[in-house]
């Protein structure tokens, strides 16, 4: 609140009466001030003249005193007083001057306001100064307005745009800016805004100071006070025409893109095109140029606004031509650019056509397909000189992609509706069915008509019920069908489907399906669709099952015949090889596909054989040869080298070269060795037939000379010269003997008692007997783990057996070396062909012999076995040693292997048939010989010397002998008198009648007649047996009288 207090002043007198309120107001002393001069005293010394000039003037023209001024207080503060007084009597002007009564009021927190609100003002206004500096020179055209919409401020930018003045624009005048299309419009938009208070905002054109029009935006914000009323608009109007032009391209972009996804004609789609450019390109025309393939010409398609005689004369240009730029642009994939047609020589002729309809400036660009290519070209022409502005230029390139999607679109759909109309003709061709589905909702979209015939139903039941396609499939197979396509589904099998499964149709009948299927994903890889085809395979499955059948039947066709299989592609030069056909060439590999060359680096050929196999080979495959059937050696995986049969047909292309041979591979090694086993027995046979015959001769000859020497003998002193020389004799005769044994031993005519054999002991014995006889530098390593494991045989023939093959590595062994020899038992799982004899399955005794000496040559291999045959040198060996082995061998049921390496030595193994144990020898005392009881025997022999030896022989014996050389005459003389003779003692071997034929007609007379039949020669063991059945007693000669004496004897006990 302020204070004041009260005051008279005289003004003749100068005195001052002040109320008490004064000298509080003014921090005065009571009645310390009577005057004015010492009120005058405290007036601030820079308002004293303006106090006393309005004093002054009060008193002069007699008013009221009304001013205000500054007192200085006591402590220096400063306070604003108020005076207001008045002339209550008097006039200052008369001598006695007047009265003033009045007040004087502390006003200095008014004063302080004032000064305040001015500073604030000063600011404001220098504030303002600096906004309108701003305003004038931010980009944007911005105004104000009173509430009423009187326009009160535009800043510079608008008036140097418009070009007008402020004092011609302000209020309404803004509006002769406005293009006269747009300005009804934006004022009733401007007069809502008004009414309603609230911010808006419009859209118009607005003039350039050039006379050109460009789009605004005009935006106007309400401004209130704190009272809620509307005190100010202000605006700003934006710059808007590149967007509006951004927005009209993409509008009519729209609009042409939805023409060309309602695939409307190309030609109204570019028509449409061109009246957009020209449209929004003022004062130019467009057009739309397309090749023809088929001339290689550019033709018009689009251009409404190009002047008809230009169409008409220029519809086509050549891609190179010189006369128009659409030609040029197309032909040299650049855009052409005519700045003045008029006054361009070059663009003579084609001007002409152009000038008079104004059109002055031309750019022509290639219009390219997204694989690069020509389509056709985009035209403008523009009414005014010069290069296409920037705007231009963009329409340019905006369209000009828009007519090649166009025409792409309208070429993909030519080719789309080509392709529908391929598919079309192929579904329904098609034995297949070509099917597509929708899985969610799950819908069949298309099936093709081979649907009704392999499923059974029509497809319309089909697209009725999507789930029709599972229910035909047969029950065995739908859970695996259904497991399978929802792997598929759910991208578990890298979204394939591929599965075969039976159809079980209405009428009964199964067809089998091979079905495919690709799923087509969503952005979140989610199956939405699927497309496929389903293939009947009923035939192909039966033909699998046919061929698997037959494959079966060959494959235990080719297990049946042992055969392997073997097939190469010569091209690729891969070769398979079957499992059989590896094993028959000694391979083991689980791969049956390699390069031939590997397989052939895998195997081993005799050396003998590799080249010629080659030489067949080749001449096959060149033609020269009709085919290839051969047979050679390979190496077996036991090192031995194997007989195989190749066999082979070749394919041949239509130049007769050969691209494919199949074949077969036979193991043929027991055949050749059987049919090399069968060959040496009947070559040994006929030279045993013959050795035989031989040996029977010179049985009787020794026979003669040994029985006369024995009886000799007898007769002769001890010490004497002729007991010496009968004895010669004798040990000559022997000698005989023991060769004509070797040779009957061979041609398997000699005859033994069959006894089991302790063959270890036998061996060892033999051992023991040769080895004293050893050179130095021979060493024997013996091993014997036989036992008493024994075979049926003679003991001499393994002694014979020991000593030759023995023999045979001794001498080998020129240099010296090592003998092994080894005897065991073994067992035989199976059956297979020895290098001579068959070993059947069973239990051997098996000896084997080797040597380290210089091994037997390959060429000479066959024929060791072969009697009389041998290497050694004249005198050193007869040739009889191995066929004798083989002989034995072969004489009871036993076989050889031999191995030889040149260099290295030689290996035998002989088998021979175990029976068990032998029996542990008795030592007996040799008894007396056996004599007659003067019985009667009938002696038979062709051969004369022998029949007395019979008869002398009989006699020492004591029996009486009745001697005849013919077998008929015997016959004759028994058949007299059958009673007469007690026994009968005859040859086998005799001109005319033998000896079995002789005893058989005296059986028919005398059935129990006893007989000896001596022989010297017996083919084989079968032939022995008939003997026995026909003879008593048969005694091998030469015939001692031991042999003699014994045999008669046998016969009467």
């Amino acid at each position: 609140m302020n204070l004041s207090a009260a005051f008279r002043w005289q003004t003749a007198s100068g005195l001052v009466s002040l109320s008490e309120e004064a000298w509080t107001l003014f921090d005065f002393p009571v009645a310390s001030v009577s005057s004015l001069t010492e009120l005058w005293q405290r007036v601030h010394p820079d308002d004293r003249m303006s106090v006393s000039q309005s004093v002054d003037q009060a008193l002069r023209d007699n008013t009221v005193l009304d001013f205000e001024q500054r007192f200085l207080m006591a402590d220096g503060t400063v306070r604003h007083v108020q005076v207001i007084a008045r002339a209550v009597t008097g006039n200052a002007r008369n001598a006695e001057g007047a009265e003033y009564i009045g007040t004087m009021t502390d006003v200095t927190g008014r004063q302080r306001s004032q000064h305040a609100v001015a500073n604030a003002l000063q600011e404001i206004q220098a504030q303002n100064i600096q906004f309108r500096l701003a305003v004038d020179h931010i980009p944007g055209l911005v105004w104000s307005s009173q509430p009423n919409g009187y326009i009160d401020f535009l800043n510079l930018r608008w008036l140097e745009y418009t070009g007008m003045r402020l004092a011609d624009a302000c209020g309404w005048g803004w509006q002769a800016a406005l293009h006269p299309d747009d300005a009804p419009r934006l004022m009733v938009i401007w007069k809502q805004l008004l009414e309603t208070g609230s911010a808006g905002e419009a859209k118009a054109r607005l003039r350039r100071y050039d006379g050109s029009y460009r789009w605004f935006m005009f935006r106007a914000i309400p401004m209130y006070d704190e009272d809620d009323k509307l005190i100010k608009w202000y605006g700003q109007t934006t710059d808007i025409e590149d967007h509006q032009r951004a927005e009209a391209l993409l509008d009519r972009e729209k609009r042409l893109l939805e023409l060309i996804a309602k695939s409307n004609p190309l030609r109204h789609t570019l028509n449409a095109m061109c009246e957009m450019v020209d449209e929004m390109a003022v004062g130019s025309v467009s057009s739309v140029w397309l090749i023809s393939l088929e001339n290689h010409r550019l033709e018009q398609i689009a251009g409404p606004g190009i002047p008809q005689s230009f169409t008409d004369a220029l519809a086509r240009e050549e891609l190179n031509s010189q006369e128009g730029p659409c030609g040029l642009a197309a032909y040299y994939r650049t855009p052409v650019v005519i700045t003045d047609i008029a006054n361009d020589p070059r663009w003579a002729a084609y001007g002409e056509f152009l000038v008079p309809h104004g059109l002055r400036a031309c750019v022509s660009t290639p219009i390219f397909s997204s694989a690069g290519n020509v389509l056709g070209t985009f035209s403008l022409h523009s009414k005014e000189v010069g290069v296409p502005t920037s705007y231009q230029q963009t329409i340019i390139d905006h369209f000009t992609h828009v007519a090649a999607l166009a025409i792409e679109r309208q070429h993909g759909d030519a080719a789309l509706k080509e392709s529908e109309e391929r598919f079309r003709l192929m579904a329904e061709s098609t034995p297949d069915v070509i099917w597509i589905t929708d899985l969610v909702p799950e819908r069949v979209l298309y099936v093709s008509p081979s649907f009704e015939k392999l499923w059974g139903h029509t497809a319309a039941d089909l697209y009725r019920d999507a789930r029709l396609w599972t229910k035909v499939i047969h029950p065995e197979d739908v859970a695996r069908v259904v497991e399978i396509f929802a792997q598929g589904k759910n991208g578990k099998t890298d979204a394939l489907y591929d599965v075969e499964f039976r159809l079980l149709r209405a009428d009964g009948s199964i067809r089998w399906i091979h079905e495919r299927a690709v799923f087509i994903r969503d952005q979140a890889d989610v199956a939405y669709r699927v497309s496929g085809i389903s293939t009947d395979i009923t035939e192909r499955k039966l033909t699998e099952a046919a061929l698997l059948a037959s494959q079966e039947r060959f494959k235990l066709a080719v297990a049946a015949s042992a055969d392997g299989i073997w097939d190469w592609d010569i091209s690729s030069d891969a070769l398979f090889m079957s499992e059989r056909a590896q094993h028959i060439y000694g391979l083991h590999s689980d791969i049956n596909v390699r390069p031939r060359l590997e397989w052939c680096a895998m195997m081993t050929m005799h050396p003998a054989d590799e080249a010629e196999h080659e030489v067949l080979l080749t001449n096959y495959l060149s033609g020269i040869a009709a085919s290839i059937d051969h047979e050679c050696r390979v190496q077996g995986s036991d090192g031995h080298f194997h007989w195989i049969r190749i066999r082979g047909m070749c394919e041949r292309d239509i130049n007769g070269l050969a691209t494919r041979l199949a074949g077969s591979i036979s193991d043929i090694d027991m055949q050749k060795r059987t049919e090399a086993a069968l060959q040496q027995a009947r070559r040994l046979q006929a030279m045993g037939t013959l050795a035989g015959g031989i040996a029977h001769d010179f049985n009787n000859i020794l026979g003669v000379i040994l029985g006369y020497g024995e009886m000799a003998l007898s007769d002769t002193n001890e010490g004497s010269r002729q007991r010496r020389d009968l004895e010669s004799i004798m040990s000559a005769g022997e000698r005989g003997r023991t060769l004509v044994d070797r040779i009957l031993t061979f041609s398997r005519s000699g005859f033994s008692e069959r006894l089991p054999v302790h063959v270890e002991a036998v061996v060892q014995e033999t051992i023991d007997l040769l080895t004293p006889t050893l050179p130095d530098n021979i060493e024997i390593n013996l091993c014997l783990t036989a036992g008493r494991t024994a075979m049926m045989g003679d003991a001499t023939q393994v002694h014979q057996l020991v000593m030759n093959l023995v023999t045979n590595a001794v001498h080998a062994m020129e240099k010296g070396g090592l003998i092994w020899i080894s005897l065991s038992v073994r067992h035989r799982q199976s059956a297979r062909i020895a290098t001579t004899g068959m070993l059947q399955e069973g239990s051997y005794l098996v000896l084997e012999i080797a040597d380290s000496g210089s091994g037997i040559e390959p060429d000479v291999l066959d024929r060791i076995f072969d009697p009389f045959f041998t290497t050694k040198e004249v005198g050193v060996g007869t040739g009889l040693g191995l066929s004798l082995v083989h002989g034995i061998v072969t004489d009871v049921g036993g076989a050889i292997d031999v191995m030889s390496t040149v260099g290295k030595g030689s290996f035998f193994t002989v088998y021979l048939p175990s029976v068990g144990e032998a029996a542990i020898d008795d030592v007996l005392t040799a008894p007396a010989l056996p004599l007659g009881n003067r019985q009667r025997i009938l002696v038979v022999d062709d051969e004369e010397p022998l029949v007395r030896l019979a008869t002398q022989t009989l006699l020492n014996l004591g029996y009486v002998p009745v001697p005849f050389t013919s077998s008929q005459s015997a016959l004759d003389a028994f058949t007299a008198a059958p009673g007469e003779f007690d026994a009968v003692l005859t040859d086998e071997r005799m001109p005319g009648m033998s000896g079995s034929v002789l005893i058989g007609a005296m059986r028919s007379v005398r059935p129990s007649l006893p007989i000896v039949l001596m022989t010297g020669y017996l083919s084989e063991t079968a032939a022995k047996k008939k003997y026995e059945a026909v003879a008593d007693i048969i005694l091998k000669k030469p015939l001692s009288m031991k042999d003699m004496a014994n045999g008669m004897a046998q016969l009467f006990t």
